[in-house]
């Protein structure tokens, strides 16, 4: 996803094609959550965005021998494939492995789209809210008829619960002694310090401005993204490894990442300036 925005941004890709590869993607795993395709002010923000930290390509050079020596010519074994060694197998598996998870996000976001088409063609079918269809068991969908007020009461039920389990904190140990949190926060992570502020993510399918300073707080990340915090400061999840989504979309953008830190999106609020130290780990409270 990164890949393409900034490809874009460098003009090696134009925005019709970039718009079209990114629409199908939702910033969740879940069918009741618009794709970027439905939204597409927030790709055109971030591939503007994107256009601010794209490095331009570098320009390539020839030299004057290149062309005319007799050394440019090529013999008949020189096209002879050297043995591969075991690390060179071991990085193609990788790179394969890689791909193939690349293309496995693709397809799962085509079919969370489809399956989100489905249900909203048939709520138009059956004359209820699209957005409380979202909220009601899919074998009611298939039922003949709905009452619309029934749909749109539980529905309702639905999302508020939804949103009092989001406000839960759970505990990482029960029955051990609670530390109070401190001036910084620790998990692991990569690149350098910087200081910025913090924007937090309530759900994945928050629509929250991002600019150059800002350093976002989420609970988890998805490969989607990459579209709406691209051109952040730093990125920090309570949740995840240094193979996770969110430390590989950090080095894909060049920023600092600390995944795996605990209470972060609890404890930090929306505002406040912290120091994020990747290397160490660390996001340090300022002000």
């Amino acid at each position: 996803m990164e890949a393409t925005l900034l490809a874009t941004a460098r003009g090696e890709l134009d925005e019709p094609t970039a718009l079209a590869q990114l629409g199908v993607l939702a910033p969740a795993w879940d069918i009741a959550v618009p794709t970027y395709g439905e939204r597409p002010g927030v790709l055109q923000a971030a591939i503007a965005r994107a256009r601010a930290i794209a490095a331009p390509l570098p320009i390539a050079t020839t030299t004057p021998h290149a062309t005319t020596t007799p050394h440019a010519t090529t013999t008949p074994h020189a096209t002879t494939t050297p043995p591969t060694t075991a690390n060179e197998q071991r990085n193609d598996a990788a790179r394969a492995a890689a791909d193939l998870a690349e293309r496995d996000d693709a397809w799962f976001a085509r079919a969370q789209l489809l399956v989100r088409r489905a249900v909203i063609a048939r709520a138009i079918d059956l004359g209820i809210d699209a957005d409380d269809a979202f909220w009601i068991p899919l074998e009611d969908l298939a039922l003949e008829a709905l009452d619309p007020d029934d749909v749109r009461r539980r529905a309702s039920a639905g999302r508020n619960a939804a949103a009092r389990a989001g406000q839960w904190t759970m505990p990482r140990s029960i029955g051990g002694p609670v530390e109070p949190p401190g001036r910084a926060l620790h998990g692991i992570g990569t690149g350098p310090r910087v200081t910025g502020r913090i924007v937090r993510f309530a759900t994945l399918a928050s629509t929250v401005r991002i600019g150059p300073g800002d350093v976002v707080v989420t609970r988890t990340v998805t490969p989607a993204l990459a579209i709406q915090v691209i051109g952040c400061a730093a990125l920090v999840s309570e949740t995840g490894g240094l193979l996770d989504h969110g430390a590989a979309l950090a080095r894909e953008l060049g920023i600092p990442c600390v995944v795996g830190c605990h209470e972060a999106w609890s404890l930090l609020g929306d505002g406040m300036v912290v120091t994020v130290d990747g290397d160490a780990g660390s996001v340090e409270i300022v002000s």
